[in-house]
C-alpha cells in the first residue's frame, strides 16, 4: 500500500474502540429515555469523534434514509454553524435548514442536478428572506409533525455562543421547540457549550449530558486504549516503525484524540509521498500542533473539562489529564527538545470499520466517554 492509499483508507474508514463504542451506546440511551423537552447533550474536546457518534446515533435510532417510509423523515441532522454570528437573519436562515431538511415544499432548495436549480433557488431565498420568523416557525412546527420527526441532531451546537440578544434564549427555544413538537433535540458541541448551558438554567435543568472525553496519557489504561487504534493502523499500513511502539508520547503529543493524530498521520504520509521519504516517528511528530494552534486546543481542552467537572458531575478537581488548568501557562503536550520517543508496550488491534454512507469522508475522529445526567 502507497501513501496515497493510506491517506485514502484514513479519510475513508475509522477503527472502533471501547470509547467510541461507549459513547455511542449512551447517546442512543440517552435519546431513546428522554421526554420532549428534555434536551440530549453531548460534550467534548475537537475532533474527539462527537459528529461520528451523533451521525452513527441518528441511523441507528431511525434506519438509514433508505429505510424511510413514504413522506416520514424520523430524524434529520443540521450544523448550528449556520448562524455562527447569531443576527435575526441568520437564525431565519438556520430554521430555513431544518425546513430544507424537512423537504418543505415552500422553503427547501432544489437539488442540484434539478434543470432549473438556479431559477428555483433564488425564488426560495428570497421567500425565505421576504417572511418573518414567525411564520418560518410556524411552517417548520407543520413540517415536523407531518414527516412524523423524533430527533433533531444539531452539530457545533457551541456556536450559538455568538448569537446576538442572548444564547440562552436560542436554548430556550429549542427546549420549547421540543415542548410544542414532541421532537427530541440532541446537540453536540466542545466545552463552550457548557458555559452557554448555564445562561439558561432552565435548559440545563432538564439536559441530559454525555461527556465524550479524550485519552488521557497518565493513564496506562487509556494508553492501552488509545495503542489499539495505533496497532489496528500498523497492521494495514505495515509501516517501517510500527506506531504501538509509541503509544504513549502519541497519545500525550496529539491531546489523546484519534482526530488530532489522524490528522497528523495524513499530513506526515502527504509530505512523504511528496517528496518520496520514508515515514518515520519524528515526521509525525513534526505535525503536532504547535503554538499558535495547539495552545489554544490545550487550554479549551483543560478548562472544559474543568467545568464540566465542577458543573455537571461536582466533583472538586482542576482538570483531567497531564496539565493543570492554565493559570498561568497550560504549556503543550508533546516530545520536548531532543528527547527520544518513550516506546511503550504493543497492544492487540481491533477490527477496520468503513465510515458508513451517512459518515462524512474525512471521519475518522474517535475517542472516550463518560457521562452524568443533570439534576
Amino acid at each position: 500500500m502507497n501513501y496515497l492509499d493510506m491517506i485514502h483508507v484514513l479519510k475513508t474508514k475509522h477503527v472502533p474502540h471501547d470509547r467510541l463504542e461507549s459513547s455511542l451506546a449512551n447517546m442512543k440511551a440517552r435519546c431513546l429515555a428522554a421526554e420532549p423537552g428534555e434536551p440530549v447533550v453531548q460534550i467534548g474536546p475537537s475532533r474527539v469523534g462527537k459528529t461520528i457518534v451523533l451521525k452513527c446515533a441518528k441511523d441507528d435510532l431511525v434506519g438509514e434514509e433508505e429505510s424511510w417510509i413514504d413522506t416520514h423523515i424520523p430524524a434529520i441532522y443540521v450544523q448550528a454553524a449556520n448562524f455562527a454570528h447569531g443576527s435575526r437573519i441568520e437564525l431565519k436562515h438556520f430554521i430555513a435548514k431544518l425546513l430544507h431538511e424537512l423537504k418543505h415544499p415552500n422553503y427547501s432548495e432544489p437539488e442540484m442536478d434539478h434543470p432549473n436549480y438556479l431559477e428555483w433557488g433564488e425564488k426560495v431565498a428570497k421567500r425565505i428572506d421576504t417572511a418573518s420568523l414567525a411564520r418560518l416557525m410556524a411552517a417548520l412546527t407543520k413540517a415536523l409533525a407531518y414527516r412524523q420527526t423524533q430527533y433533531i441532531f444539531i452539530d457545533e451546537a457551541q456556536h450559538v455562543q455568538r448569537a446576538t440578544g442572548g444564547a440562552g434564549s436560542i436554548l430556550d427555544s429549542w427546549k420549547s421547540l421540543g415542548n410544542e413538537t414532541g421532537v427530541i433535540i440532541v446537540m453536540g458541541g466542545t466545552y463552550p457549550l457548557l458555559s452557554i448551558m448555564q445562561e439558561s438554567p432552565h435548559f440545563l435543568g432538564r439536559a441530559r449530558v454525555t461527556h465524550f472525553s479524550r485519552y488521557n496519557a497518565k493513564l496506562l489504561s487509556d494508553v492501552e486504549s488509545f495503542s489499539s487504534v495505533l496497532a489496528t493502523l500498523d497492521e494495514e499500513f505495515r509501516l517501517p516503525v510500527p506506531l504501538v511502539d509509541y503509544s504513549e508520547v502519541l497519545c500525550e503529543s496529539f491531546y489523546g484524540c484519534v482526530g488530532h493524530f489522524s490528522r497528523g498521520l495524513r499530513e506526515a504520509l502527504s509530505l512523504c509521498a511528496v517528496d518520496g521519504s520514508d515515514i518515520d516517528i519524528n515526521k509525525v511528530l513534526s505535525q503536532v500542533p504547535m503554538e499558535l494552534d495547539g495552545r489554544p486546543i490545550w487550554t479549551e481542552m483543560a478548562q472544559g473539562e474543568a467545568v464540566f467537572n465542577r458543573l455537571i458531575l461536582g466533583r472538586k478537581v482542576i482538570a483531567i489529564g497531564p496539565h493543570s488548568v492554565p493559570d498561568k501557562d497550560p504549556g503543550i503536550p508533546g516530545c520536548k527538545g531532543d528527547e527520544k520517543p518513550k516506546r511503550s508496550s504493543k497492544s492487540k488491534s481491533g477490527p477496520w470499520r468503513r465510515n458508513p454512507s451517512r459518515l462524512e469522508k474525512n471521519a475518522i475522529e474517535l475517542d472516550s466517554n463518560e457521562d452524568r445526567e443533570v439534576q
